[in-house]
């Protein structure tokens, strides 16, 4: 794609780069079920949703920029927080109260914590942990007295 291309050049003039928007996981806004993980929009600039072949591309594309990234670990880097997958569980820039989990590119509440409708960059501290599990399934309890109602920082 246009993306990856410019990912090369910007390796041929850039000692550092920063890669945001090549989460493998998207998911079409309009087939998100209440169960998965939010929604990552395809183009940031526009509403346009990928036709079924874009999947094939864009899983190819992600694996050839995991094989740069592997090259040149020094000189790219993922702007979503939690891109490094299963190989290495590393959380950068997450949230305070949030983890990276295997196979997810977003954060999720660490057990103790929760977020409210999925929302990935605020999470709450429940009063009492048992209450909040945490995880990809880590949303607030109902009752809002259980948890702080800030973000935390």
């Amino acid at each position: 794609t246009n993306g990856f291309y410019g990912v090369t050049l910007a390796l041929q003039r850039c000692q550092r780069v920063t890669l945001y928007g090549f989460a493998r996981q998207w998911t079409p806004r309009l087939q998100l079920q209440h169960a998965e993980p939010p929604t990552v929009q395809y183009h940031y600039f526009d509403a346009e949703e990928p036709y079924t072949g874009q999947h094939a591309r864009d899983d190819a594309e992600f694996l050839a920029l995991l094989h740069l990234f592997k090259k040149h670990p020094t000189r790219i880097r993922f702007g979503e927080p939690c891109m490094s997958g299963c190989e290495i569980d590393i959380c950068r820039n997450c949230p305070r109260g949030s983890q990276c989990s295997c196979g997810l590119w977003y954060p999720v509440p660490k057990r103790g914590y929760c977020y409210r409708h999925r929302s990935i960059g605020c999470f709450h501290r429940c009063r009492n942990a048992k209450d909040c599990v945490g995880g990809q399934n880590g949303e607030c309890p109902f009752d809002e007295s259980l948890f702080d109602m800030t973000c935390t920082k």
